[in-house]
């Protein structure tokens, strides 16, 4: 049986929807996030993610349709939000031919696991976490299907969800995890040329001040210096309001 060690991460994700009842289509998205289960080694090892934290809702206008006179209430713009998922990564240590990956709670324990080497070791390769988060944006590009997200033939085009893997950090070892594969890069790239990304992200509850490039005064400076911008100041985004109360609460449980 193979050894596993295991390190904590957030992850930080965009949602948004401009089809349908928006704010529904996000909560939807977020109770099947929340649901997401990865085995570890085999079948039998399945736990829940927690999402620890969740930004206001913004409406805001597409990219590449910022000129869009469309209603705001019934139109194309877009329903978004941030949310944080904070979990345990368990990494298979000698990996098997199948290089699986598994999720626990953040905070869940790892009793029981056959556990080596403890938590946040030095093991955590480059490798084993863009595997694993490979593995995971699958996960959220299913859940966009399973929604009736359509395949897209252009840019830009209307969408029932839309769930971006923003970055990754990884709590040990207090650094951002860096991804540069062809179906993913992470961080992601275009976080500083989005309002509807960054306004969120300044609007995330304490503790999530993150360090830099993603800290709040960073993106304080960044949202400023989009708004002088001709790319930055035509896209229009308005607070939309909160997350019901009692739906955040038991979204946030473990």
């Amino acid at each position: 049986m193979n050894g596993v060690f295991a390190n904590d991460f957030y992850i930080c994700l965009g949602l948004g929807s401009n089809l349908g009842n928006k704010e529904d289509n996000l909560i939807k998205a977020l109770k099947l996030i929340k649901d997401l289960a990865f085995e570890h080694n085999g079948p039998g090892f399945l736990s829940c993610v927690h999402i620890a934290c969740a930004s206001p809702l913004y409406l805001s206008s597409p990219v590449g349709n910022e000129k869009s006179n469309t209603d705001m209430a019934g139109g194309p713009f877009f329903l978004n939000c941030i949310v944080v998922l904070a979990l345990t990564v368990v990494f298979s240590d000698g990996r098997d031919n199948r290089g699986q990956v598994g999720i626990r709670a953040a905070g869940a324990g790892l009793a029981g696991l056959g556990v080596i080497g403890g938590i946040g070791g030095a093991g955590v390769w480059t490798e084993e976490v863009s595997s694993f988060a490979v593995r995971f944006l699958h996960y959220l590009k299913n859940i966009e299907k399973s929604m009736g997200r359509k395949e897209e033939r252009k840019r830009y085009m209307p969408r029932i969800i839309d769930i971006d893997m923003l970055f990754i950090f990884d709590k040990n070892r207090n650094e951002f995890a860096t991804v540069n594969l062809p179906e993913l890069k992470l961080p992601h790239a275009e976080i500083f040329n989005r309002k509807f990304v960054l306004k969120p992200l300044l609007d995330l509850s304490y503790p999530f001040n993150f360090r830099a490039p993603f800290d709040k005064e960073s993106i304080k400076k960044a949202l400023a210096e989009l708004e002088n911008e001709t790319a930055g100041a035509s896209q229009k985004i308005f607070y939309y309001g909160e997350f019901d109360k009692n739906l955040t609460q038991i979204l946030r449980q473990r």
